[in-house]
């Protein structure tokens, strides 16, 4: 006998997709959002904030004492009202009081700058170095020391001007000055040539000066003309005739002494007056007669002194 299929129940599968059951976890639909992390910068504005403001405010007072600084300074106060100068022998005072003065009359005492005021001051003719300090709160105090006069020029004008042995020109001299006897040939050009050979010519005049006056010629000269370094010429005062005698570049004691004698019998036979010049290179004088017409008068005088 057949047997009928027994049908089995249906069951229906439970979804479980968004469906909560007992004891079941809620599902996370979305990631919860985290809080961003302070910047560094932040971090350390955050913890540094009291000294930033104590810092500004330094600098804001700092600033307030600058500006009250500069107007103290400013002030008159130390605005320069003493000038205290020493060692201005033959410098004049209101020059050096003048170049103070145009260094410092913007600036005041306390800013004013030393060292142009001292550069301003050395550029005086007398000056060779100047000391410049502060007297607070409204003085300068300067000190000089004076270039040393080592002869007397006389210029291409006629004027007479001390020099240094630098060949630097320090000023004109003074009538109430004495002078024994002057330099000729001084060249008035501003190059470092024409400056190199005046200092040789200082050096030969100081030299021969002192040459002169061991040997007690210097009263007899009026004038040494260095010109021409290789040959010096000088002038000497013959009875109230000025006479030029050429000495070549050495010996000249030597050669100046028989020239001195030659002209003791010129002087006794009234031809002082024919004499142009006096050569002296081998301790032999040769007189030079000035007027043609009286050549044949003075080189027969000439030829007795040579005798």
């Amino acid at each position: 006998m057949p047997t009928k299929a027994i049908n089995k129940p249906k069951t229906t599968a439970r979804k479980t997709t968004g469906v909560r059951t007992s004891g079941s976890k809620r599902p996370v639909t979305a990631a919860r959002s985290r809080p961003a992390k302070p910047s560094a910068l932040g971090k350390f504005l955050r913890q540094n904030m009291h000294w930033l403001f104590l810092g500004a405010g330094a600098i804001v007072i700092g600033c307030l004492l600058y500006v009250g600084y500069q107007k103290v300074i400013a002030s008159s106060i130390f605005e320069v009202k003493r000038i205290d100068i020493a060692g201005a022998n033959h410098t004049d005072n209101k020059k050096v009081e003048e170049a103070v003065r145009n260094f410092s009359a913007k600036t005041g005492v306390w800013n004013t700058d030393l060292t142009a005021i001292q550069r301003g001051i050395e550029q005086l003719s007398w000056v060779k170095t100047a000391t410049v300090s502060r007297v607070l709160p409204d003085g300068l105090r300067i000190r000089l020391t004076e270039r040393e006069p080592k002869a007397v020029v006389r210029l291409d004008s006629g004027a007479k001007v001390w020099v240094d042995e630098d060949a630097r020109v320090l000023g004109e001299v003074n009538s109430s000055e004495s002078t024994q006897f002057v330099m000729m040939g001084w060249n008035e050009a501003k190059d470092s040539e024409a400056v190199r050979k005046n200092q040789e010519r200082v050096q030969l005049y100081l030299r021969l000066s002192d040459q002169f006056r061991k040997a007690e010629l210097a009263s007899r000269i009026t004038a040494i003309d260095l010109s021409v370094l290789q040959d010096v010429e000088v002038l000497v005062n013959q009875n109230g005739t000025s006479i030029p005698i050429k000495l070549g570049n050495q010996d000249f004691v030597e050669r100046l002494k028989p020239a001195l004698a030659a002209l003791v019998p010129l002087e006794n036979n009234g031809a002082l007056g024919t004499v142009e010049k006096v050569t002296v290179y081998d301790r032999t004088p040769v007189v030079t007669p000035r007027a043609p017409n009286n050549t044949r008068a003075a080189q027969k005088i000439a030829a007795k002194i040579v005798r």
